[in-house]
């Protein structure tokens, strides 16, 4: 069994708008570049298909989809993922969530 680790970029971090957080997970892909993942406060996910080609990249790719799509679009709604509201104020590990990076749309 091969032991794989994960590279995870130190820009990871969550971001906030609108009075909602995302934490925003990058690390490098298969492919030499860098995977994009944004997770809501359920634990739900919305992972990129393509690769970028920097860590920088890929950060900027989040931002630009917060300020023109909105957070509400990577935040899950749907009753039946949603099974505990109650994990909102935490990670799925239990731990609270840290301050996030407030992302001002102007």
């Amino acid at each position: 069994m091969q032991n794989h680790q994960i590279e995870m970029s130190p820009l990871s971090q969550y971001l906030s708008a609108d009075g909602k957080t995302v934490k925003v997970e990058i690390c490098r892909g298969d492919d030499g570049g860098w995977n994009l993942e944004i997770i809501d406060e359920f634990g739900t996910s919305t992972i990129w298909d393509d690769e970028f080609k920097t860590e920088a990249a890929a950060l900027e790719e989040a931002k630009k989809t917060i300020h023109d799509e909105g957070i509400e679009l990577l935040i899950c709604t749907d009753p039946w993922v949603i099974t505990d509201r109650s994990y909102a104020q935490t990670t799925g590990d239990g731990m609270r969530l840290p301050a996030a990076t407030e992302f001002h749309i102007k």
